[in-house]
């Protein structure tokens, strides 16, 4: 393989690597919870709010809130306004700790998860809703997808260059 060729090589594998992980370096991350993680309510909240550097995904967005008795204390789906994701909460029950979930995905794709705890001191009159799963069982398969199609083009892309390269140095091998 020439030394130009070689240079060609490496130059696009570069370019194509920088333009595919560039974007990724900056994930959103969860900046706010309400209520604050580790909060001490005497009543109970009407939603959960999760704030957010960026807006995420709509269609991927999870939030639950699991009491104390393992109820799921959400009453509906979340919503995405900008960056907050919202869920309204149902009249909470028993006094204890109680668990925000959630799960989202970036712009990017990119999963993000977390959770956030606050505890009810005083018991409510709430009845929980049907138990979900749903924070905790969203797919991370387009994430997982994209990066092995990237994974692919790269391989593909090193291949064809390799390929192209023998191939002008045996049309150049002088014949006896």
């Amino acid at each position: 393989m020439s030394t130009n060729s070689l240079r060609t090589v490496v130059a696009l594998v570069l370019a194509f690597l920088l333009a595919a992980v560039g974007p990724a370096q900056a994930h959103t991350t969860a900046i706010a919870v309400d209520p604050a993680d580790g909060a001490q309510l005497s009543t109970s909240p009407k939603s959960v709010t999760i704030t957010f550097t960026e807006a995420p995904q709509a269609d991927f967005a999870a939030l639950s809130v699991v009491g104390p008795d393992g109820g799921q204390w959400t009453d509906g789906e979340p919503t995405v306004d900008g960056e907050r994701l919202t869920v309204a909460v149902r009249e909470l029950g028993p006094a204890g700790k109680y668990t925000i979930a959630y799960r989202v995905a970036a712009q990017d794709g990119h999963p993000i998860t977390g959770s956030s705890t606050f505890t009810l001191l005083t018991p409510g009159n709430g009845t929980p809703g049907q138990s979900t799963n749903s924070a905790s069982s969203s797919s991370s398969i387009p994430v997982a997808a994209g990066a092995g199609l990237a994974a692919l083009a790269v391989l593909s892309l090193l291949v064809f260059a390799i390929r192209r390269t023998r191939r002008s140095e045996t049309d150049n091998t002088p014949t006896a």
